[in-house]
């Protein structure tokens, strides 16, 4: 194939693409301090899986004289693969398509934006449409937590806290039915008794390939001691029933290691955020006094609310 791997590198980590995995990763290494460059991504082949109801696997393929768009600037590089053709039994399908595009930041911070369209009638039913994501730490202790979305709407929450799963040690298998995990993150380090590094991986939306959200799964898996991720965008087989197939969503990672040299000492910091009671009373800045606040943080984001449709107080936090 006439492209050949495309390599970045940035001071905290190091992003591989190679022609046999359609447009996903092949290699994700992180530069550790004690270490040259640890691989905590290695794939022979795309992340994602397509197979029709009939058993037939639908496959993305980069053309041999494919080349993607990169552009960089400040730090920042936007990698894109549009129009990757997908095939089936060895032919490429009409009007079926995957884009994806990158925006991997210098600090650590990635981004892929995912579309897929097939537009042909008749389409087949689709039973499969999965993203796999290998992971290895190589670490002899990995600790990891991950949230969940709510079952339901609470509008007198600001989040829902109580979804969250932390501090998880035990490498078990888990399936989450119906819901795509937002987040989950791993601690690891090198040795036992240090945990030094950190990566996490979001998922935007809860979408399936067909007409229902809930027709959806995420699955958490140790293969070796090394965890799997996998999202299910299909659970149950579909059909397009006479309409093009589209779906869309947005993924992220963040990977990084704890500075060697503390900057600044640790602070307790607090957080205030009320759309209704903007600012906090003496009562409760007393009560964070009391618990031994260094710093509050105050998130006026009532300045911005459009008032259900009307004008926001601050019309020029809107404006770019």
């Amino acid at each position: 194939m006439n492209m050949n791997n495309l390599i970045f590198d940035f001071p905290d980590y190091r992003i591989e693409f190679s022609p046999g995995c359609a447009g996903f990763p092949s290699s994700l290494k992180l530069k550790q301090r004690h270490e040259k460059e640890q691989e905590l991504l290695r794939s022979q082949g795309s992340w994602l899986t397509i197979q029709a109801a009939d058993g037939t696997d639908i496959v993305p393929v980069l053309p041999d004289d494919y080349k993607p768009k990169t552009t960089q600037s400040d730090g920042t590089v936007l990698i894109d693969f549009w129009n990757i053709p997908l095939t089936a039994r060895g032919k490429i399908l009409s009007d079926w398509f995957l884009n994806l595009s990158y925006e991997l930041n210098e600090d650590g911070v990635g981004f892929i934006h995912l579309f897929f369209s097939a537009m042909t009638l008749p389409l087949p039913d689709l039973k499969t449409f999965r993203l796999r994501i290998p992971l290895n730490f190589q670490a002899e202790k990995v600790t990891y937590g991950y949230w969940r979305r709510p079952e339901s709407i609470n509008s007198s929450s600001i989040q829902a806290v109580d979804s969250f799963v932390r501090n998880q040690t035990e490498k078990k298998n888990l399936r989450f039915s119906h819901e795509i995990i937002p987040l989950i993150g791993f601690d690891y380090g090198i040795s036992p008794e240090t945990i030094s590094c950190h990566f996490e991986w979001m998922a935007e939306g809860q979408n399936s390939i067909g007409a229902d959200p809930k027709n959806v799964s995420s699955t958490l898996i140790w293969e070796q001691g090394e965890p799997t991720l996998i999202f299910d965008f299909i659970e149950t087989n579909i059909s397009s029933n006479e309409r093009p197939y589209q779906w869309r969503n947005q993924m992220g990672f963040v990977l990084g290691q704890t500075p060697k040299v503390r900057r600044h000492p640790p602070l307790r910091v607090y957080h205030y955020l009320d759309l209704f009671r903007r600012y906090p009373t003496d009562n409760q800045i007393q009560k964070m006094a009391a618990e031994g606040a260094d710093v509050l943080i105050l998130h006026e984001g009532w300045r911005a609310d459009l008032q259900n449709g009307g004008v926001p107080y601050t019309p020029q936090n809107l404006c770019a």
